[in-house]
């Protein structure tokens, strides 16, 4: 994931405002059942209790909207999102502005979303946004990488490859989605996962 825009003359509305702009997208796409996302978090990059707790929450409001469940349970996660401090990967060091990646192929299915923490931080700080709001943003993107078929990406929304400074606003607003295909797509993955293992973490 990659990211572009300028600095921001102000923060964002809080928590509470990604609620509601959750839960009226969810509403739109709710299906009969929500399948339910499991998810690990390692925080190797010692991020703080804070805002790890809020990254998480947005994260889960971005896939509440699409009609996912998200729970946070190590023993049992479906992936991992790996919060890692550099030194990065050379295929990182060399793309400067990505913020994460997801190993995976067209034939299997990977199971670890990494996000470099101190490229979201650095960036948040530039454009003048809550670090969890980009860390959030992040995770709920290369995780979804994770999930839906071939690169992933649209020309607007969550899993735009470059944000701009309109989506980070939308995103404090609590109005950055997933597509509706996307979230079909995501959604019927899951529901697969759980085809091929029934009662296991979804491997």
């Amino acid at each position: 994931m990659t990211t572009t825009g300028c600095a921001l003359a102000a923060a964002f509305l809080v928590s509470t405002t990604l609620v509601i702009g959750a839960d009226t997208q969810a509403r739109a796409l709710s299906p009969v059942h929500s399948p339910t996302l499991t998810l690990d978090l390692q925080n190797m990059a010692k991020i703080s209790v804070t805002v790890l707790e809020e990254a998480k929450l947005t994260l889960t409001l971005i896939y509440q909207a699409a009609g996912i469940h998200v729970q946070w349970n190590t023993a049992t996660a479906d992936f991992t999102a790996i919060l890692r401090p550099p030194p990065h990967p050379e295929a990182m060091r060399n793309s400067r502005f990505a913020l994460g990646y997801a190993p995976h192929n067209p034939t299997e299915r990977g199971h670890l979303a990494y996000v470099l923490a101190d490229r979201t931080e650095a960036m948040a700080r530039g454009l003048g946004v809550p670090h969890h709001l980009v860390l959030g943003m992040t995770m709920a993107h290369e995780v979804a990488h994770l999930l839906l078929p071939n690169n992933g990406h649209s020309p607007s929304g969550i899993m735009r490859d470059s944000w701009t400074q309109s989506d980070y606003k939308k995103a404090g607003l609590g109005q950055l989605f997933f597509t509706k295909e996307q979230a079909r797509l995501m959604r019927d993955a899951l529901a697969a996962v759980r085809l091929r293992a029934p009662g296991a973490p979804g491997r």
